[in-house]
């Protein structure tokens, strides 16, 4: 099934950011642990952040989920000995998925941001890994950094040198940009919390568009 054309954009070297503590940021094996829209076990899915601090909300709402409790300051330590990397995506077939189109996919406004990744998981593995006419990046409404955008790849893909244009679909130039990458501490006062509630998808209800404000004094 194809979207509707009005959904499908094109990105053209769009740099974006992930962490990992592999020592290669893609992979071409099934995954290990679950996440937003994959279980474990099901095919390859690499995510990627588009604003270089979108990086690191979801690995802390994974640490708050194994406490069940907000991470603090203190926390924060546990996420500093991770490998950043920046990429670059260029692809003419891209699913432009937020809340006006999640129900092309199944999802609610509400099951695209939620913290129960179920749904989530169901339209991955339908649409991203089952269905071939189905494009196979998503640009979607970050549930963890409301205001921003993240990335969503289906299928393996191998980092290849980051000033050279891909040689093949499967290549995504990228580069090691930092290694034992520090988190900012003003992630703590943006990011999305577990259990709190999402301020673009309140906005949205009520027919707003939410802005986020980058600070730009990082103390």
């Amino acid at each position: 099934m194809r979207p509707p054309a009005v959904w499908l954009i094109s990105v053209e070297d769009e740099e974006v950011f992930r962490i990992s503590n592999f020592r290669f940021p893609l992979w071409g094996m099934p995954n290990l642990e679950p996440a937003r829209f994959h279980s474990a076990g099901d095919p390859p899915t690499q995510y990627f952040a588009s604003h270089p601090l979108g990086t690191y909300p979801e690995l802390l709402r994974v640490t708050e989920r194994a406490r069940g409790r907000r991470v603090v300051a203190g926390d924060v330590a546990a996420a500093q000995n991770f490998k950043l990397w920046t990429l670059k995506l260029t692809t003419d077939d891209v699913f432009e998925l937020n809340f006006d189109s999640a129900p092309i996919v199944g999802l609610t406004p509400d099951e695209l941001v939620a913290d129960d990744h179920q749904a989530c998981r169901i339209a991955g593995r339908t649409y991203g890994h089952l269905d071939p006419e189905f494009p196979k990046v998503w640009r979607y409404t970050s549930a963890s950094f409301p205001g921003t955008v993240n990335f969503a790849v289906f299928g393996p893909r191998v980092m290849s040198e980051y000033l050279r244009p891909a040689l093949t679909p499967g290549d995504v130039p990228g580069t090691l940009a930092a290694n034992h990458a520090r988190v900012a501490g003003l992630v703590l006062d943006h990011m999305r919390h577990i259990g709190e509630s999402h301020d673009e998808l309140d906005h949205f209800r009520l027919g707003k568009v939410y802005d986020w404000v980058q600070p730009v004094d990082f103390p």
